[in-house]
């Protein structure tokens, strides 16, 4: 199996309304550099699709969608919608480099 694997990043602002006590500064908007890492699968060694052509799309998506936007999302469910949206194997967005949510697409 081919692999390839894009980068990209976006400022967004989300909060977590069910934060437990002890982190309920979460329930307040919040920024944050999201960071995202897309795995995706290619027929062959010269790729189906270039780098910068997937990042491309992946970024219009983004910024259509969440870019310096405020949503109520958890890194994972952004995980899982990129995912479905490209058909991506594994999606991963993290938080200013710390934290991450994965989706893994168990239907490829």
């Amino acid at each position: 199996m081919y692999l390839i694997e894009v980068k990209t990043r976006f400022i967004g602002f989300h909060r977590y309304k069910k934060a437990s006590e002890n982190v309920k500064f979460l329930r307040d908007w919040h920024r944050h550099l999201f960071g995202v890492e897309v795995l995706l699968q290619v027929n062959h060694g010269e790729r189906d699709i270039e780098f910068f052509t997937f990042q491309e799309q992946l970024d219009k998506f983004i910024k259509k969608n969440y870019e310096n936007k405020f949503f109520e999302k958890s890194c994972e469910y952004i995980a899982e919608e990129i995912a479905l949206k490209f058909n991506c194997v594994e999606v991963k967005i993290s938080e200013d480099g710390e934290n991450a949510g994965i989706f893994i697409n168990h239907n490829l």
